[in-house]
C-alpha cells in the first residue's frame, strides 16, 4: 500500500515554513502581514496529513 508507506516513513513532521523557506520564490510569505498565511497553510497541511493517516488506519503520533 503506497499511501501506508508514505505515512510510515517520516520521523518527525518538519513545518511547512521549512520547505517554502528553501525556495526564492515564496520569499513573501515569510513578511510579517503574511504570518496569517503560513499558519493557514499548516493547518491544511496538518489536515491532509491526518485524513491521509486515517486513510490508511493509522493514529498519529504526537
Amino acid at each position: 500500500m503506497p499511501s501506508k508507506l508514505i505515512a510510515l516513513a517520516p520521523q518527525k513532521k518538519r513545518p511547512v515554513t521549512d520547505y517554502l523557506q528553501g525556495q526564492g520564490r515564496f520569499r513573501h510569505l515569510f513578511a510579517p502581514k503574511n504570518k496569517s498565511l503560513l499558519e493557514e497553510f499548516q493547518r491544511v497541511t496538518d489536515e491532509r496529513w491526518q485524513r491521509l493517516l486515517a486513510k490508511c488506519g493509522i493514529t498519529a503520533k504526537t
